[in-house]
């Protein structure tokens, strides 16, 4: 009955501080999970090469999580060649993961290429198909992307990337990162030092910017004119610079050229920004008023000086306000929920529920000026 049980199973737990004893003979697990589709193994102190064993042996396996492990280091310097070729996602959460380079040359393993003889040339072309798309990594210790040695190390089936709350601190590591990944789509990354340490709201647009490939960024979805004014800010900002040789302004800023190729030479630029307005120009003041009872009343009368004043894009989320203001507030958005409303012209307050998270303010009716009212509800 067990292993019917067994050869059925398409998730196995055995996280929580199970010792896991290593098999003798893996032969014997071939047999056992033919269906299993996902498997924890958070906190059992398996090392990555136990973990590639036993999912070896898993043939329709798409999910791991090895997070809570201690992990320093995953592959050894010889690439196992006993690996699971499905997988789809991997979670490393919580580790103790600090070399970048090595980190990806472990993942490497999990790209799968059709090798194609091209008929004129007879030259070798690899061409991608299936692989690892989702990558955890949160809460970990890289400081360092370094900037990867040849086209070939890069991880172009990564799809989706987690890396907050681990300690990157510069902007070239961002550069760094959209060349590791050159399909990546969505990224998370709060918690890192340099979007902490960036002043004012200018974080998301440089890191819009700076990762072309980019459609979703710390669960907000980047929408077409998003791009286009984070894009044009940044180049304003290499622009306040001075008169600098292109040469030299790709040395530093790695999409400079692609950016001046999408958007025109520096007069074009400055040109388009002035009819769009700088960035900094449309940025507009929201006030900001804890809730009280009595504000549902018309006649309340609000106080003259809010609580919290914030500069906002028109063009930012619902739900990237909501993080705004958990930041603003210092309080964790992972562990908070946010009820807000808007005080509209009568003084009645209309709520802005989370199926509108996806909604640009402006859209929702938030202007220069606007009154929100929020009420926070903190769990554990």
């Amino acid at each position: 009955m067990n292993g019917v049980i067994l050869v059925q199973q398409r998730h196995l737990n055995v996280s929580s501080r199970n010792r896991l004893v290593m098999p003798s003979n893996f032969d014997l697990l071939t047999d056992a999970f033919p269906r299993l589709k996902e498997i924890q193994l958070n906190d059992t102190r398996l090392t990555w090469t136990d973990m590639e064993s036993i999912t070896a042996c898993m043939p329709q396996l798409e999910a791991v999580e090895m997070g809570y492990n201690q992990l320093s280091r995953l592959a050894a310097d010889e690439l196992s060649t006993s690996y699971n070729t499905t997988l789809y996602s991997l979670n490393l959460d919580t580790n103790i993961i600090s070399d970048w380079t090595h980190v990806c040359a472990s993942l490497k393993e999990y790209q799968v290429y059709v090798v194609a003889i091209m008929p004129l040339t007879l030259s070798l072309h690899y061409h991608h198909t299936s692989s690892l798309q989702r990558v955890v990594l949160t809460a970990n210790s890289i400081e360092n992307i370094p900037f990867p040695e040849n086209n070939l190390d890069t991880l172009p089936g990564v799809k989706y990337l987690s890396l907050s709350d681990n300690r990157i601190g510069g902007w070239a590591s961002v550069d760094a990162l959209s060349c590791w990944f050159p399909a990546l789509e969505t990224l998370t990354f709060v918690g890192n030092p340099l979007v902490n340490d960036t002043s004012g709201s200018h974080s998301r647009p440089l890191l819009i910017a700076r990762i072309p490939s980019l459609v979703t960024l710390d669960g907000a979805t980047i929408s077409p004119r998003e791009r286009v004014d984070s894009e044009l800010f940044y180049m304003s900002t290499i622009m306040q610079q001075g008169i600098v040789p292109d040469e030299v302004r790709s040395k530093s800023h790695y999409h400079w050229n692609s950016l001046r190729e999408k958007h025109g030479n520096l007069d074009e630029v400055r040109s388009q920004q002035k009819s769009q307005n700088k960035l900094s120009n449309q940025l507009i003041d929201l006030h900001f008023y804890r809730y009280e009872e009595l504000m549902k009343c018309n006649e309340y009368v609000f106080p003259d000086e809010p609580e919290v004043v914030l500069r906002m894009l028109p063009t930012m989320s619902l739900r990237i306000l909501r993080l705004k203001i958990c930041k603003a507030l210092k309080y964790d958005a992972r562990r908070t929920d946010l009820t807000l409303w808007l005080r509209m012209g009568q003084g009645t307050l209309t709520r802005l529920d989370r199926e509108y998270d996806a909604r640009v303010i402006d859209w929702l009716g938030i202007e220069r000026g606007s009154q929100i009212v929020y009420q926070v509800h903190e769990h554990q």
